[in-house]
C-alpha cells in the first residue's frame, strides 16, 4: 500500500478524513520510532568499508548489528566497544596487529579503532539504517510505499489511533491495545538484539529455561 492509501483507510476508520496532513505526520512518527527502537531484518543492509581511524560512518547507520575484517580468506569478527571500554583498551593496547575492536562514535560520526589500523584493510559492516522519511508537510511522498515489511495493517492501525488520541475519543484505549498486540506478534520473529550480543558464549553450568 502507498502512504495515502494507509492514511486514508486509517481516517475513514476515525471518520476524521480532514486529518490528512496531521496523518502524514503520524504515519512518520510511527515509522521512524519503529526503524530507531525495534531490529527489523528488512531495515538492515550490508556494506564493505575501508578500515581506518576516524572514517565517517554511513550517514544513515543507527547501529550495528555484526561485522567482519576481511583479512586475504579469512573472515575475524569485530567487537563492538561502549565509550567505557574504547577508553579502557585504546590506553592498553600497544602491540600492533589488525584491528578487532571498535567504538562507532554516534555522536562526531566515526569509527575509532583499537588498536589503530597500521596497514589497510576492509569492514564487512551489517547494520540496521535508518530510512529517509518524505516531508510530512507535503503531499510529495503520498505515492511513496513506506519501508515495512510487516503487515499494513500495523501502519494503518498507528495512524486510525492517533487520530482516536487527537479527538480524544473513548476508542483510544482499546484500540491503542490492539496496536501493541499487533506490534507484539509481529515481533516475535525479528529478535532484538540491542541489549546484547550475539556473541556470548554460554558457560558449561548454562541451562536453558523452559
Amino acid at each position: 500500500m502507498t502512504r495515502l492509501q494507509i492514511i486514508q483507510e486509517a481516517l475513514n476508520l476515525a471518520n476524521r478524513t480532514d486529518l490528512l496532513s496531521e496523518a502524514r505526520l503520524w504515519l512518520n512518527m510511527f515509522l521512524d520510532g519503529q526503524y530507531r527502537n525495534q531490529d527489523w531484518p528488512f531495515a538492515m543492509k550490508t556494506v564493505s568499508l575501508p578500515v581506518t581511524q576516524g572514517a565517517t560512518i554511513p550517514t544513515d547507520y543507527l547501529r550495528a548489528r555484526s561485522a567482519d575484517i576481511i583479512n586475504g580468506s579469512n573472515r575475524l569478527p569485530v567487537l563492538f566497544l561502549t565509550p567505557e571500554q574504547y577508553d579502557f583498551d585504546r590506553q592498553s593496547s600497544i602491540n600492533p596487529s589488525i584491528p578487532r575492536k571498535v567504538f562507532v562514535d554516534q555522536y562526531a560520526r566515526t569509527f575509532n579503532w583499537v588498536p589503530a589500523p597500521s596497514e589497510v584493510f576492509t569492514m564487512e559492516l551489517r547494520y540496521y539504517f535508518l530510512p529517509v522519511l518524505p516531508d510530512p508537510y507535503t503531499p510529495i511522498g503520498d505515492s511513496e510505499t513506506p519501508l515495512w515489511a510487516v503487515d499494513d495493517d500495523i501502519l494503518i492501525q498507528a495512524v486510525y489511533v492517533k487520530a482516536l488520541q487527537f479527538d480524544d475519543d473513548a476508542r483510544f484505549d482499546k484500540e491503542s491495545g490492539r496496536l501493541k498486540e499487533m506490534l507484539r506478534e509481529a515481533k516475535i520473529n525479528s529478535p532484538d538484539f540491542r541489549a546484547s550480543t550475539n556473541r556470548i558464549k554460554l558457560g558449561k553450568s548454562f541451562r536453558r529455561r523452559l
